[in-house]
């Protein structure tokens, strides 16, 4: 969406500047002004773009279908026009995107667990499960659950938010594959920095996060997020091989 374009620098000055060369806007209509989404207006610095282009930056309504009702009011917004909303419904758009771009974790879980769960002999099916079930479940829990429960889950950082559903889903996970109290361990372990890790990239879907917010919780979240995914992996392995 624009609000996490706009926040993540890909919505910008320098790229529409780029964009309306590009395209010679100039050349296709007759006026120099753009109307631009309202939540664009993080990213866009409208004075920078006059002067590198010549067009005039004016900030529509957040929502597309209400550009029809701006320009009939002669491009005046009214205040459910600036109103930001970010419902279920919107949340749970981005949820798609997040999920297109989780498969090469999918694929790399499913690897994984396929390794943990051999020999392939009696019983390889059920330890295969045993290990697919709480980190694909974790997964889908940080793609769909996160942004469902987005505004109930506790902290205000995304990763602490994450983290929290990753740990009551791993445990949740752990109880409904009689994992041992070890594996148990690991899998929360494991599951909780996937789940936080992802649920950064769900920044766009509130009011209240900024481009050098989110910058800051990545950088100081990732080392914490790799150290409990590493102890993850050797406590789970542990538990395989001594199980």
């Amino acid at each position: 969406n624009v609000w996490c374009a706009a926040g993540k620098g890909t919505f910008g000055t320098s790229e529409l500047a780029q964009r309306i060369t590009a395209a010679r806007l100039g050349q296709v209509v007759s006026h120099r002004t753009l109307i631009l989404p309202q939540l664009g207006a993080p990213g866009v610095s409208a004075p920078e773009v006059k002067k590198a282009t010549g067009w005039t930056v004016k900030y529509g309504p957040v929502r597309a279908e209400d550009i029809r009702a701006y320009l009939a009011a002669g491009q005046r917004k009214d205040e459910a026009m600036r109103k930001v909303r970010f419902a279920l419904a919107d949340r749970m758009t981005v949820a798609p995107v997040e999920l297109m771009q989780a498969w090469p974790l999918l694929l790399g879980i499913l690897a994984a667990s396929a390794l943990l769960a051999l020999p392939f002999s009696a019983g390889f099916a059920a330890r295969l499960l045993q290990f697919l079930l709480p980190l694909v479940g974790g997964v889908l829990a940080a793609v769909f659950g996160f942004p469902a429960l987005l505004p109930y889950l506790p902290f205000r950082a995304f990763a602490l938010k994450g983290a929290v559903l990753g740990i009551a889903w791993g445990a949740v996970s752990a109880l409904l594959v009689g994992a041992s109290a070890a594996a148990a361990a690991g899998l929360v372990l494991l599951i909780s920095p996937i789940v936080a890790f992802i649920a950064m990239n769900f920044t766009g879907a509130s009011t209240f996060t900024s481009q050098p917010g989110a910058a800051q919780e990545v950088r100081r979240g990732i080392i914490p997020m790799a150290a409990t995914l590493a102890a993850g992996i050797i406590l789970t392995v542990l538990a395989r091989l001594f199980a």
